[in-house]
């Protein structure tokens, strides 16, 4: 199926941020020189190529008083990374990436992905993908190297715990997606302390994104 129409910009916020701010989180699509993945699931909005979406993305940080980004890349294009080093290259100085992976790949990899602005790794541990947890943790010393790390789509609720010593001993930090994802918004379990407690350790970092994946209605939404 293909996406609906984007919109071309947010509205702006009522409070603005601070200078130098980050837009955390936003997968670059590309035009018919990026070939998608044949396994993925959904297909871009149509009409679009590289540079409409390149103009898109500036407008939407224009509106959002973003300077700065970090340019995801979306499985749409499975283990060919070129569409997010292709954006990051094109929108130059104060954006980064982070890339996709395989189990199994070497310090020529990692290096090659330092070298051109992709400062992580990505593991999708709800959907599964290239990259296992086992492939990661082997990764992880070659990414410390590089000063890069390792950041993760999970379901908090259900995986941290799982997880969670692996974490504290990873030679790099862990960013988790999407404010953990949980599929339970109780706030008072061990999963979620465990998820507490490694922040206040410093083992990991979370991203303040995509609330709408875990809570349609703000008005049922608890702090």
């Amino acid at each position: 199926m293909d996406n609906s129409e984007p919109p071309f910009a947010p509205a702006s916020p009522t409070i603005a941020f601070p200078d130098g701010a980050w837009d955390a989180h936003v997968h670059l699509l590309g035009g018919p020189q990026h070939s998608l993945s044949p396994t993925r699931v959904q297909n871009p909005a149509p009409g679009y190529d590289f540079d409409d979406w390149l103009a898109m993305y500036r407008a939407h940080l224009a509106a959002l008083g973003c300077s700065k980004g970090l340019i995801v890349h979306t499985i749409l294009y499975g283990g060919d990374n070129t569409v997010t080093l292709d954006a990051v290259r094109a929108m130059g100085d104060g954006f980064k990436g982070v890339g996709l992976l395989p189990d199994g790949a070497g310090p020529k990899d990692i290096k090659a992905f330092a070298q051109a602005g992709i400062v992580a790794v990505r593991l999708n541990y709800v959907h599964g993908g290239l990259l296992s947890w086992d492939g990661a943790r082997a990764m992880a010393p070659m990414l410390a190297d590089q000063g890069m790390h390792i950041q993760i789509l999970i379901h908090a609720d259900k995986h941290i715990e799982q997880i969670a010593d692996d974490i504290r001993a990873l030679p790099v930090p862990v960013v988790i997606d999407h404010c953990g994802w949980p599929t339970d918004m109780a706030v008072d379990t061990p999963a979620i302390d465990t998820l507490c407690a490694l922040l206040s350790e410093g083992h990991v970092y979370v991203k303040l994104s995509a609330p709408y994946r875990f809570c349609a209605d703000w008005s049922a939404a608890t702090p």
